[in-house]
């Protein structure tokens, strides 16, 4: 009766004060879904009050065989009690910081014209189309994330979830060597396309531009991938034979198509490049 009395109370109290309004204006109305914050925290401190007396209660039954189980698990339950606070209230602090950080991201990089500089490096398929989040956002996004993941590690190392917490960790760890990579695969497709550009500009009205600047722009991208790849951890030998094989492979199949099967041929392009 007393837990109850007093649940009532706190709740119409942070109802009063305006506690739900301010938490909903900060954007943790959905996460709640039906439930007000001053309903759990109502619900927290019943719980403080009604666990406390069930263990005497059940202490001043004198059945060791009953009580004493009873008993263990609820202080074990009361015992965690205070590391699930501090785990909420990181992930809480860590949403807000979060949520801050993307906007200010967001305003940065949209005003210094980032969204504007896929389709000047040749990257098209990076632009917005209608409708959709531009590459300001999409990357203000991924800085909130971050900021959210690190925030879960530090939750889950506050509950003693030690393997969660070392998992949660690894992924951290890995996500620089992870923005390395992308950026290299993207470096290397504008700087294929370019050099697909320049070749066909250079040699406009000869029959075998397109020819060499498709080839140009694949070996580029094959030895782009090839450094992603080994930046990303996934099997840096395999990644440097198999390029080095494709590579020389399709040098040598060249040579013998062009050099053997088609010497004629090879004769009269050599000629009319002279």
């Amino acid at each position: 009766i007393v837990a109850s009395i007093v649940r009532e109370f706190v709740a119409n109290l942070l109802a009063a004060t305006g506690l739900d309004a301010r938490f909903q204006t900060l954007g943790f109305g959905q996460a709640l879904g039906r439930h007000s914050l001053s309903s759990i925290v109502a619900q927290v401190v019943y719980f403080f009050i009604l666990v406390p007396i069930i263990i005497a209660a059940v202490d001043s039954l004198g059945l060791k065989m009953i009580a004493d189980p009873i008993k263990a698990t609820l202080q074990s339950i009361l015992a965690a009690v205070p590391a699930l606070l501090v785990a909420a209230v990181v992930v809480i602090v860590g949403c807000l910081v979060a949520k801050v950080v993307r906007k200010l991201v967001t305003s940065f990089l949209a005003g210094v014209g980032l969204d504007a500089l896929p389709e000047r490096l040749g990257l098209g398929f990076l632009a917005a189309k209608p409708g959709q989040t531009p590459l300001s956002g999409v990357l203000g996004s991924i800085v909130s994330i971050v900021i959210i993941l690190i925030t879960a590690q530090q939750a889950a190392a506050a509950l003693h979830f030690d393997q969660l917490a070392d998992l949660v960790r690894r992924v951290i760890v890995y996500l620089p060597d992870l923005a390395v990579g992308l950026l290299i695969i993207l470096a290397t497709l504008s700087l294929g396309k370019y050099a697909s550009t320049l070749i066909t500009g250079a040699l406009k009205g000869q029959g075998q531009a397109r020819l060499l600047a498709s080839i140009a722009q694949c070996a580029i991208i094959l030895l782009g991938m090839g450094m992603a790849l080994e930046q990303l951890g996934v099997g840096q030998e395999i990644v440097v034979v198999a390029v080095a094989a494709i590579l020389g492979g399709a040098a040598l199949a060249l040579g013998l198509a062009f050099g053997l099967g088609g010497r004629d041929r090879a004769k009269d392009a050599i000629d009319r490049w002279s």
